[in-house]
């Protein structure tokens, strides 16, 4: 398992994790969401541990700006850099996706909420 922040190596403690650089991420085990980041005492939420910058750092599986994170994909498409700054920056965004059953044209409008979660809206 990969750390959500640094994307370093995370131990599973259950309801919380703790990656190799002493952060812990707390997990709502019924929704699979992040609940709760507590940042270790050397890591830079804003670019990570030894970073001068905010800006937007990139892991494995997730992009992170100024201490929040979200997830790179959302609904099945993976987000560009420019769509997840402004996620992480508090604004909607919306994605185009196309049903898998109608072939039929469809918007998305995502948003972050607390934990990584991504909350949306169908257009």
């Amino acid at each position: 398992m990969v750390c959500p922040l640094c994307g370093g190596g995370v131990v599973d403690g259950g309801e919380v994790f703790k990656c190799e650089k002493g952060n812990s991420i707390c997990l709502d085990l019924g929704s699979k969401f992040f609940t709760k980041i507590e940042y270790a005492e050397n890591f830079n939420a804003g670019g990570g541990e030894g970073s001068e910058g905010g800006g937007l750092v990139e892991t494995e599986k997730t992009y992170r700006l100024s201490g929040k994170f979200c997830f790179k994909e959302a609904f099945g498409k993976k987000l560009t850099k420019v769509e997840a700054t402004k996620i992480l920056e508090g604004q909607e965004v919306k994605i185009k996706r196309v049903s898998k059953k109608t072939n039929a044209p469809y918007e998305v409008t995502i948003w972050l909420e607390d934990g990584g979660k991504l909350g949306s809206s169908f257009n």
